[in-house]
């Protein structure tokens, strides 16, 4: 881990990863062996990261990323189903970034777009305020 790394509570980190300086890992995520996470990259809660390859994005929330290239191949169901997140709340997810990953327009008239379909989860706002926030682009793919 590089200085002034974060790491959230009940991540698992596979021997080979490495994280660079200032980055920070969410919550109940899991990075594969032979994962290299640049500088101030950010990992969202609850994603799964399958290498080998180096992280130069921000991964969002809740998904799966595998491949070369990589990207966003679905959602970390595993990994929500183990969080007690209902059916319900992983289609919204789904929903959510389907909005994000497909539709037309700018990141700010997507999230937008998503926050107008409410109510929204604690789920949703995580993502919402990740992509929001983020410096670095985000992954996207297919959920």
């Amino acid at each position: 881990m590089g200085h002034d790394s974060r790491v959230g509570d009940e991540v698992v980190l596979v021997n080979h990863c490495s994280l660079g300086g200032h980055a920070e890992v969410g919550d109940n995520s899991f990075i594969s062996n032979f994962i290299g996470v640049h500088q101030r990259m950010r990992i969202g809660e609850g994603v799964i990261l399958v290498g080998p390859i180096a992280v130069r994005k921000d991964v969002p929330p809740f998904v799966k990323m595998a491949g070369a290239p990589f990207r966003v191949v679905g959602l970390n169901v595993v990994g929500l189903r183990r969080r007690g997140v209902s059916a319900e709340v992983r289609a919204e997810i789904k929903r959510a970034y389907g909005i994000l990953f497909n539709e037309p327009g700018t990141m700010a008239e997507k999230i937008e777009k998503i926050e107008a379909q409410a109510p929204l989860g604690v789920e949703i706002q995580s993502v919402v305020e990740f992509v929001r926030n983020s410096k670095n682009g985000i992954y996207q793919g297919r959920v």
